[in-house]
């Protein structure tokens, strides 16, 4: 991308790379979730992960989100 300077020149904007990275990453989540939350392919996550709220008392477990099966 470029601009026209004061001086009639034309230049490279500076910019950063923070909008194609957090952009891609909302991309790739809306892709590959569901109603049960995000499934990544086995090349990007070969490792899969469950996580499992452990608490001690009811309002504890109250506080926990649960997904429906």
């Amino acid at each position: 991308m470029q601009f026209q300077n004061a001086e009639g020149e034309r230049e490279y904007v500076w910019q950063t790379p923070w909008g194609v990275s957090t952009r891609l990453i909302g991309a790739l989540i809306m892709s590959h979730s569901d109603d049960d939350g995000l499934v990544l392919p086995p090349k990007l996550a070969p490792i899969h992960v469950a996580i499992v709220p452990i608490y001690r008392k009811d309002h504890e477990c109250s506080a926990t989100i649960t997904l429906p099966h």
